[in-house]
């Protein structure tokens, strides 16, 4: 995937990146809750929606405006293996990130 030169580009492709996120956290909630055989309801299509655009936007916003910009000229400068464990120690800190934002977010209004 060629990332856009203009910054109006790369806010657009992550736009569309995060709306794709979204999209997959309805996949990856339907999964889940098929494979525990409980009813998925509109409420949890919302939430695993939301969590999937969290993750998402945290993830692609990394991805384009940080290692594929000019920030990113020294871990791309990297060998293989310290720019893989960089990129992988980010990501995880991302999704876990986005997980815990959108756990807070919906365990609040599950409460009441």
């Amino acid at each position: 995937m060629a990332v856009p030169a203009t910054h109006k580009g790369r806010v657009w492709l992550w736009v569309r990146l995060t709306i794709g996120a979204g999209l997959m956290g309805i996949a990856i909630g339907y999964y889940l809750q098929v494979i525990g055989r409980l009813e998925m309801t509109s409420f949890l299509i919302f939430s695993f929606t939301v969590r999937g655009m969290i993750i998402g936007a945290f993830f692609w916003m990394f991805q384009i405006f940080w290692v594929a910009g000019p920030k990113g000229k020294k871990l791309r400068a990297l060998a293989t293996g310290p720019r893989l464990t960089a990129k992988v120690v980010v990501y995880v800190v991302l999704i876990e990130t986005g997980y815990w934002i959108g756990e807070l977010i919906f365990r609040s209004s599950q409460i009441t």
